[in-house]
């Protein structure tokens, strides 16, 4: 425990959108969060990036694949390091993630853990974002101390912490990892979705055969990519000239339909997180 906390006091020293279930702090708003575990105990992560490239993935070692990011020299590397914590107004566990450096408030809260006889635990803290990319700052203001008292809540595991950062930060040429989801939903929508053909396969129109023997991908894969991507689909649509998903699936397989994807985002504004600006700039300063 002590190895991680050094590392943190070392980083603030040296240092100077919503995803999911990651915590997001927009600028000029104010988040009021518990931690639900100290510091000593938060996750470790290895990111790499290349902002002119629109790339800040989790390392893919944490999937136990080959990593070609680790070996790429137009990337950089940063650590960012994860907490459980509990959004007090949205009323459930988020995963607040934070490099060390000047436009995160992680060094507050090291400051405080420790003028807090070295825990982080025992009140309620407010985390407010000021201005934008490399010129942004937090205030942090912490409560009096007080019990907490929702004691139904369940913080989530390094393994799923891992699932949710792959999901939210993935590598552009990993887009079709299988979802790993813990919750049920997506995983019966696949078995369903595995199952369709057979039951298909019984009655089936000339049409249906007719696009069997072209159909590139399924319709819902390409929809899960472009969510992923955050790519907006009448945009998506309307960049290609097509009247619907079902006539670009029909036409591609899944490398072309990435390549797509990949096409789009590079020809049209997409919308990145300022936070992801301001670490990576950050790290050039430094």
């Amino acid at each position: 425990m002590a190895g991680i906390m050094s590392q943190l006091k070392a980083a603030v020293k040296s240092s100077g959108t919503s995803r999911g279930k990651i915590l997001f702090v927009g600028e000029g708003k104010k988040v009021r969060i518990r931690f639900l575990q100290e510091l000593s105990d938060g996750y470790e992560f290895k990111f790499h990036g290349n902002w002119a490239r629109k790339i800040n993935a989790l390392c893919l070692e944490y999937l136990d694949k080959e990593c070609p990011m680790c070996d790429d020299e137009d990337m950089k590397t940063k650590t960012l390091y994860a907490w459980n914590v509990y959004d007090v107004e949205a009323k459930e566990v988020k995963i607040m993630l934070y490099a060390v450096n000047n436009c995160t408030p992680v060094s507050q809260l090291v400051s405080m853990s420790d003028a807090y006889e070295n825990t982080i635990m025992d009140r309620d803290y407010i985390l407010e974002k000021k201005g934008s990319g490399t010129s942004s700052s937090y205030g942090v203001v912490s409560m009096d101390k007080s019990k907490f008292r929702n004691t139904q809540v369940k913080t989530y595991s390094k393994k799923q912490i891992i699932k949710m950062l792959a999901k939210a930060y993935p590598y552009e040429e990993d887009l079709d990892m299988e979802d790993e989801d813990e919750d049920d939903t997506p995983k019966k929508k696949t078995k369903k979705a595995e199952k369709q053909p057979e039951k298909k396969s019984k009655k089936k129109s000339r049409d249906e055969d007719e696009e069997e023997e072209v159909s590139g991908v399924p319709v819902e894969w390409l929809e899960e990519q472009l969510e992923a991507n955050d790519v907006d689909e009448d945009e998506f649509l309307e960049y290609f000239e097509a009247s619907n998903l079902k006539k670009i699936a029909k036409k591609v397989d899944k490398k072309k339909a990435k390549k797509m994807i990949k096409d789009f985002l590079e020809n049209n504004e997409s919308d990145v997180d300022d936070d992801d600006e301001e670490e990576w700039e950050e790290d050039d300063e430094d």
